[in-house]
């Protein structure tokens, strides 16, 4: 009972994003669905989940298409609660944040924004190419008073296969600045940008750097610099020299003898003895001078981080970084637990390109179609951005409740770390099996269940038909 009370009361601190109270309790029964492993049907596994009537499918459908839920309010609503819910990992008074791109299949001719995608991973199970949505997402990186990392989910957007006007297309590391944009207002403080070295280029770092805020990503393994020119005494004729010395930083792991050595946690496992070099030199992508760190792991191999903070310290620099791979895990449970990407919304109007190859361009398109292309996009979002908000809630309890949820948890587990957080899994299992008792026999929230009983089919309740 505490857990699901605790849930509702941060529910409620999203109400301003519907501009309806029945809005809200779709939206409500959306995020019960989220919390309580669904089947992987889209949103017919929601309603299921949550026991609605069968007759008000439709009704709940609406929600993901209704202008009623404002999905700009309600992202900035989630991203100012996350900072209250959880512990912030910051860096010189920096919230530090995740960034990584994610790519979902999707078969339906009828789904705009779906194209042919080259997924370059060492994972063999993998296909090389698949048609599907490209997102890119946006978590905030915190940590336990166990000390150990997670990243919490807070914004993810479609960003490929729609075109409006071939003079306004952005490339991919363009458009990250757009997703950040739309949360950094309710952060209201500088951060640091972790990613991965698809997003180390000029486009995301120049915009980062004007504004004030720092990247830290890797380098690729035959990444380049300079030494700055060294400064003559007479000018000679011409524009002075910038680029001394060109180095090959893969080279610089041949002078051992010149690295540094440390304790640094790194993984989520203990300290281990990593060895590392730093050298601030010029960098030409982005034209002045950034902090390269190399690293030798005694198990994982070789890396090269680069940072723009030219005063972060190598061993927050590793530390942090180490991090990233929070992200790849907090997919894992988006996909697998909550079904963060599950929907299955079609368009009767869309008109696929032939063979789906490439971004579709709109600006010949009428105004309905560009119009409902555009609304279809959003049902999408809408869909996504309720479920990594019940997956946040799911961490929320799992971090902040982690002795109630392991002491009402009804299963077993084989290795059971009652010690440690639970998972997004144990969780939403624990919130499931305690569900239909707290609707049935809540006297702590009647308002609560007032509002949800009126919507819910009692039958579909298992071993509860007696006891309605």
């Amino acid at each position: 009972m505490q857990l699901w009370l605790e849930w509702f009361k941060c529910v409620f601190k999203l109400r301003k994003a519907c501009s309806r109270t029945k809005t809200f309790i779709w939206m409500a029964f959306a995020l019960i669905g989220f919390s309580t492993l669904p089947d992987q049907l889209g949103v017919t596994g929601l309603a299921r989940a949550s026991f609605l009537k069968k007759k008000l499918y439709h009704n709940f459908l609406h929600l993901f298409h209704s202008t009623g839920l404002d999905l700009s309010k309600l992202t900035s609503l989630w991203v100012s609660l996350a900072l209250k819910l959880f512990r912030p990992v910051s860096h010189n008074g920096r919230i530090v944040l995740l960034l990584d791109g994610l790519k979902i299949p999707k078969e339906g001719k009828r789904m705009p924004g779906v194209k042919k995608l080259h997924q370059s991973s060492s994972n063999n199970s993998k296909a090389p190419y698949i048609y599907g949505h490209s997102l890119q997402v946006l978590a905030l990186l915190v940590h336990s008073s166990l000390n150990l990392f997670y990243a919490i989910p807070l914004i993810s957007r479609i960003h490929e296969g729609i075109v409006l006007s071939p003079l306004h297309k952005k490339s991919l590391p363009e458009k990250v600045h757009g997703l950040l944009a739309s949360i950094l207002e309710d952060l209201s403080v500088k951060i640091l940008l972790i990613a991965d070295a698809f997003y180390s280029n000029r486009k995301v770092i120049l915009p980062l750097l004007e504004a004030g805020h720092h990247l830290l990503s890797r380098v690729r393994n035959n990444a380049t610099a300079y030494e700055p020119a060294p400064k003559k005494t007479l000018r000679g004729r011409g524009r002075p020299k910038v680029y001394g010395k060109k180095v090959v930083l893969q080279d610089l792991f041949n002078q051992m003898e010149s690295f540094q050595e440390a304790q640094v946690a790194v993984y989520g496992n203990g300290p281990v003895s990593v060895r590392f070099l730093t050298k601030d030199l010029l960098w030409k992508p982005v034209k002045r001078v950034v902090r390269f760190i190399l690293v030798q792991h005694p198990e994982r191999g070789r890396i090269i981080l680069v940072t723009t903070d030219l005063e972060m310290d190598p061993s927050d620099a590793i530390r942090l970084y180490s991090a990233r791979f929070k992200i790849e895990v907090s997919f894992k449970s988006a996909v697998h637990t909550v079904g963060a990407y599950v929907y299955r919304f079609w368009m009767k109007m869309w008109l696929p390109n032939k063979g789906r190859k490439g971004d579709q361009y709109l600006h010949k398109k009428s105004k309905k179609y560009r119009e409902k292309t555009l609304a279809k996009i959003d049902s999408y979002h809408r869909f996504i951005q309720l479920a990594i908000i019940g997956q946040g809630l799911l961490l929320h309890l799992a971090i902040n409740f982690r002795k109630v949820v392991w002491s009402m948890f009804p299963s077993w587990l084989r290795t059971m770390k009652v010690n440690k957080a639970p998972s997004e899994l144990v969780v939403a299992h624990t919130l499931k099996f305690w569900y239909p008792e707290f609707l049935l026999g809540s006297n702590k929230a009647p308002a609560i269940t007032k509002i949800l009983e009126d919507q819910i089919d009692v039958t579909q309740i298992p071993g509860m038909t007696n006891a309605a």
